[in-house]
């Protein structure tokens, strides 16, 4: 049988609006127990999306790492001198404070107010790893889409009839992106499906296309 609270140790009644004191109260506490110390820190991670918040300096950003989640508030100057991108992995530097407010929904939010901000990656992994963005960058700027898989160069392999071509639609597009996309073309007889298979097993790209319809030259 479960038991019960004397009534003797029973707290006072509170209403929603008194209650709602009692939390301010407690957060008032913690806020005041984490200021106090202002604790330094140095944390590393990958760095989440830098999304602006309107008028404000700074960018609040979610840094990952080891299955969890921290947010940090970086200065935009900080993140222009440091040169940093999106999904870069850095180090932070700085103090634990909180925040409680209709920007987090009332809930104590502990975050980093940054003060120091730094690449740790290799420069080659870096400038390796700017140059994919670039790629992928330009890939959708000329197509308009999101380009799959996720890296570049992309290989295609292209098999389609030995009597036949490319259409020209298809090999326009392709010519717009040439410099991101390296093709393969296998032209085999359509009309063997043994002859389609080994041509399906022989293709080395990230993206295969069997392209049956055909108006203009295949490009060697």
């Amino acid at each position: 049988m479960r038991e019960q609270t004397p009534r003797a140790m029973w707290p006072d009644d509170l209403t929603p609006r008194t209650l709602n004191q009692v939390y301010r109260q407690i957060v008032a506490a913690a806020q005041g127990s984490v200021q106090v110390g202002r604790q330094l820190v140095a944390v590393r991670g990958d760095l989440g999306p830098m999304r602006d918040r309107g008028t404000s300096i700074l960018y609040r950003v979610p840094l990952s790492g080891d299955g969890d989640t921290v947010y940090l508030d970086i200065p935009k100057e900080l993140v222009r001198k440091a040169d940093i991108r999106d999904g870069d992995h850095i180090k932070a530097v700085g103090v634990i404070t909180t925040e409680c407010n209709q920007f987090t929904e009332y809930r104590l939010l502990f975050k980093v107010d940054v003060g120091d901000l730094m690449l740790v990656d290799a420069p080659a992994d870096v400038t390796r790893q700017r140059e994919e963005q670039d790629k992928l960058a330009l890939l959708k700027a000329k197509t308009g889409r999101v380009p799959f898989p996720q890296f570049s160069p992309i290989n295609l392999s292209v098999i389609h009839a030995t009597s036949g071509q490319v259409s020209g639609d298809f090999q326009h597009e392709i010519d717009k992106v040439t410099d991101v996309i390296e093709v393969e073309y296998l032209p085999v007889n359509m009309l063997n499906p043994e002859a389609i298979a080994e041509a399906i097993e022989a293709a080395e790209g990230d993206v295969l296309d069997v392209h049956f319809i055909s108006s203009s030259p295949v490009e060697p």
